[in-house]
């Protein structure tokens, strides 16, 4: 397993156990329980997945959260590369 599919990975372990901070959460973003239950019900992909279909790579991941954007779902992440932290939201729906 790549050092970037373990941090993915460790990230959706914490966020589903309601582990990752709230930090950047405004608005219409769920807890891990939620998150979890989004998963279980198909209406949302896995993190590392979502992170694989954006066709990102490099970097830290340092939070996540899965909130829900516009129509669908989407994970706001925050990634350090390069001794700096870059906000994105990834669709996850």
């Amino acid at each position: 397993m790549t050092r970037q599919r373990f941090v993915a990975a460790l990230v959706l372990s914490l966020a589903a156990a309601g582990l990752v901070s709230d930090g950047f959460a405004q608005g219409r973003c769920v807890s891990g329980n939620q998150g979890r239950k989004l998963l279980e019900q198909g209406k949302v992909v896995p993190f590392p997945e979502a992170m694989r279909q954006a066709g990102l790579r490099g970097g830290e991941v340092v939070e996540v959260q899965l909130c829900r954007r516009g129509g669908g779902w989407s994970y706001r992440v925050r990634v350090l590369r390069n001794g700096q932290v870059k906000a994105m939201n990834i669709p996850a729906s």
